[in-house]
């Protein structure tokens, strides 16, 4: 399959209220608009699979206390956008506007060695969209209040 990814513009903003305790803010806007198809290369010959999308915004915050001067927490919440249309749907990505609730913890190993945690519990809201399939049938689906788990484990080493 051949894919242009959409230009994305983020802004973000920090803020230490202690030595302690930080806050941040972003907001992101996806130009989703310009990804209007996909071409699959199939044996069969090239199937494209129009999108529609639209362009998409996305706001987040957080929040990072350091309980001792090794281990963090962080907190933190998103909206996403879906840039689905209403009338031209794919499966290609969770239907419906996305609640993002995640939470992490931090621990220093050594000064130059970090290991992080997270979780995060996505709610995609009730949507109902319509997919054509490649020989033109209309094809309901619907989503009632789906929702999915993300855990991530990373170690981090600086030089």
């Amino acid at each position: 399959a051949k894919l242009v990814l959409p230009a994305s513009v983020t802004f973000g903003a920090n803020y230490e209220f202690t030595e302690s305790f930080r806050s941040g803010v972003s907001l992101t806007w996806t130009e989703w608009s310009t990804v209007d198809t996909i071409k699959f290369n199939l044996p069969t010959g090239v199937n494209p699979l129009e999108l529609q999308w639209e362009d998409a915004w996305r706001v987040g915050f957080g929040f990072e206390y350091d309980f001792t001067d090794d281990f963090c927490g962080r907190i933190g919440y998103t909206y996403d956008l879906d840039p689905s249309h209403k009338n031209h749907g794919t499966t290609m990505l969770p239907p419906g506007d996305r609640h993002i609730v995640g939470f992490g913890l931090g621990y220093k190993i050594f000064d130059n060695l970090r290991l992080d945690l997270g979780y995060n519990f996505i709610i995609m809201e009730s949507s109902v969209r319509i997919m054509n399939d490649s020989f033109g049938m209309a094809h309901r689906f619907e989503t009632d209040n789906a929702y999915s788990h993300i855990a991530s484990a990373s170690i981090s080493y600086t030089f």
